[in-house]
């Protein structure tokens, strides 16, 4: 293509996940990919920014951005589980019978959609991660483009914590020199601190939202945040599919330690902060 960057004409937002692993990220990307119009690429950071020219955080350029878009949407329709990453089919959602079927029934064995109208990168911690160690200026970023847009689903961080004790995902954690469990659920809370600061400043290009609330008038809200079409079919699906696993066991010295590091971490955001603990608290 004489070195010029393929972006589909229909493309109107580029979503990248952020925040902790282990904490919907894949469900939630799963479930966008069953949209008609959502193409949706797994992990894969190494080789999308092995290449400088594709970097866009680190250079803030209109054609680094171009270019990440046309390579991340070239790999995303093949690839393998794990950080080599690909199509989202290959993750572990896609164990899910019901997952697999409700895909299958629409779009078939394609893994590229017809008429691209969001690209969604799941990538979420090792993104942040990024965004912090160049210091990322989303003032400059979001004037490479208008596209782009971040999204943040909340996990019950105390089954997050746990989880990502259990799978080795705390290692990515780059704040923490000693993983514990409480040291783990500290690192998502400052996560999640993070990027409320950030949505608060910039609410049309952040989306936060908590494990409970995904229901159809969510659905709603996130189509039109992703720009993409309404469609009654992705709603059913998307709501017979969204399966949570069954909280795991909690004490109350779990809930006084998040509790207390809500109320450090979170002071801006009293609303959410007692939506959080009040979803702690209800589950295991």
């Amino acid at each position: 293509m004489n070195g010029v960057p393929f972006l589909p004409s229909s493309l109107k937002t580029v979503c990248i996940m952020l925040g902790p692993y282990r904490n919907l990220t894949t469900l939630t990307a799963s479930i966008a990919f069953l949209h008609p119009g959502c193409q949706v690429l797994n992990h894969a950071m190494d080789r999308v920014f092995a290449d400088e020219s594709r970097n866009f955080i680190s250079t803030c350029s209109e054609s680094a951005f171009h270019n990440f878009i046309s390579y991340a949407l070239s790999i995303s329709d093949s690839g393998e589980r794990g950080d080599h990453g690909g199509s989202i089919t290959f993750s572990h959602a896609f164990d899910s019978v019901l997952l697999r079927d409700a895909y299958a029934a629409r779009f078939g064995t394609s893994l590229m959609k017809k008429e691209i109208t969001c690209f969604f990168w799941k990538e979420s911690l090792r993104m942040s991660n990024a965004l912090k160690e160049n210091h990322a200026d989303f003032e400059k970023l979001f004037l490479l483009s208008p596209k782009l847009k971040f999204l943040l689903p909340i996990r019950d961080p105390l089954d997050a914590a746990v989880s990502n004790m259990k799978t080795k995902h705390h290692r990515l954690f780059k704040t923490i020199s000693e993983y514990s469990l409480t040291t783990v659920l500290d690192a998502i809370l400052s996560e999640i601190a993070w990027f409320l600061d950030l949505e608060s400043k910039y609410p049309r290009r952040f989306l936060s939202f908590l494990q409970n609330e995904f229901h159809p008038a969510f659905l709603d809200k996130l189509a039109s945040f992703l720009e993409i079409s309404e469609d009654s079919l992705w709603r059913k699906q998307a709501m017979d599919c969204y399966v949570m696993k069954p909280s795991y066991p909690r004490d109350e010295v779990l809930l006084k330690h998040l509790k207390a590091g809500l109320e450090e971490k979170l002071p801006e955001h009293p609303e959410m902060m007692e939506k959080i603990f009040r979803l702690a608290s209800s589950s295991g």
